[in-house]
């Protein structure tokens, strides 16, 4: 799941299907968290305390892993691969 707190989006999960959203003392949580320095950490939710993890998205690392996994694959080979399919498709065309 997603969320804003203190203008970042921050991505949690827990370990109930049913829970869809943070309660209060949650969000409090995560805020002084944020606060003293933290991008990341450990979640209780609701009474039961089911147990979960935050943790702040940084799109521009996101970005920086994504280019960098993109720029090794072959672009030559995946072009090649391209131009043979369209060929395939024009001459089925006819």
């Amino acid at each position: 799941m997603i969320t804003e707190i203190l203008k970042h989006r921050i991505s949690w999960t827990c370990d109930s299907e049913t829970i869809k959203e943070l309660d209060e003392w949650s969000i409090e949580h995560i805020e002084k968290l944020i606060k003293d320095g933290y991008s990341s950490g450990e979640l209780y939710i609701g009474e039961e305390e089911v147990r979960g993890w935050w943790k702040i998205i940084n799109w521009e690392d996101i970005a920086l892993e994504l280019y960098n996994a993109l720029k090794d694959i072959p672009t030559y080979n995946l072009n090649e691969k391209k131009k043979k399919a369209i060929t395939r498709f024009d001459d089925n065309w006819e």
